[in-house]
């Protein structure tokens, strides 16, 4: 048996196409819940040295007494 015709009968693959177009795969987006509302839960420790870690490189603790003071707005501007 031809091993490329064994591994499609598992599967629903046809034969490469030489066209690009054939090729190109645009899925369509579905069951999206979540939008860009504005952070409304607590800022605190916790919240601040998360942003820092993601947005910097390591953390210094005057990096985060300076997140605190400033609140979210402030620490993201």
């Amino acid at each position: 048996m031809e091993r490329r015709k064994f591994l499609q009968s598992f599967t629903n693959l046809v034969e490469p196409s030489s066209k690009i177009e054939d090729h190109l795969y645009f899925p369509t987006i579905t069951g999206i819940t979540t939008g860009l509302e504005p952070y409304s839960g607590v800022w605190d420790k916790s919240k601040a040295s998360h942003l820092i870690r993601r947005t910097l490189f390591g953390m210094k603790k005057s990096e985060l007494t300076f997140a605190l003071k400033a609140g979210l707005n402030g620490s993201i501007d």
